[in-house]
């Protein structure tokens, strides 16, 4: 099996988990809850949104734009780890800001990298990017006994390797796979975010 078929039938075996969690019932939304779980899947889409737009810009050496791009990629690292950390202590904030902020550097660097046709760079950038998926993972399982560990690393994983096909279709000019991988990007970023702030709502119901 490809790596890419790989990535997709991961996010196939945690969409059928997320069914299914689902199915055997959780806590009634509320206005609360609807608005948590809005705010994290809406940065989680603008994440996607951002590091496209920067591929793009950068691919039309549109300097400027690319700027804005990265400016915003940048603050929504800090927004997710804030909308997550506001939970957790100080030392945890920080960790899962350094987690989100890898994330985004990780991009960065492997799109910088595509484009300057530097190979080594981007060896090293795809290998920060999994490497980070799995710290992600790992960490958020550490601080909430109700995230579901391996189907988030699967999640993240598949995430890291799209957001790198990704950025390798725009760099190729190839836009019908652009188009695919972005919109399974944006399947694979809903789900996460309800896991991640069911997660959440179930480990701090008093907050909820």
């Amino acid at each position: 099996m490809s790596k890419s078929l790989k990535l997709l039938f991961a996010v196939a075996v945690v969409a059928l988990y997320a069914v299914g969690a689902r199915a055997m019932g959780v806590r009634p939304e509320t206005p609360r809850t609807i608005e948590f779980k809005g705010r994290i899947k809406t940065l989680y889409l603008d994440q996607i949104q951002y590091e496209k737009a920067f591929a793009e810009f950068t691919k039309d050496k549109n300097a400027d734009a690319a700027r804005v791009s990265d400016s915003k990629a940048a603050a929504n690292a800090a927004d997710l780890a804030a909308a997550i950390g506001r939970y957790y202590g100080k030392d945890d904030a920080g960790r899962l800001r350094a987690l989100f902020f890898s994330r985004y550097e990780g991009m960065k660097e492997y799109t910088l990298a595509a484009f300057a046709g530097n190979d080594a760079r981007k060896k090293a950038a795809s290998a920060k990017l999994y490497e980070n998926a799995v710290n992600m993972a790992a960490f958020l399982g550490s601080i909430n006994p109700y995230v579901p560990r391996g189907d988030v690393s699967s999640l993240l994983e598949a995430h890291a390797g799209n957001g790198i096909s990704e950025v390798d279709a725009v760099m190729s000019k190839d836009s019908a796979t652009t188009r695919e991988v972005y919109e399974l990007m944006q399947k694979n970023m809903k789900i996460l975010s309800d896991d991640l702030s069911e997660a959440i709502i179930r480990q701090f119901p008093k907050s909820f």
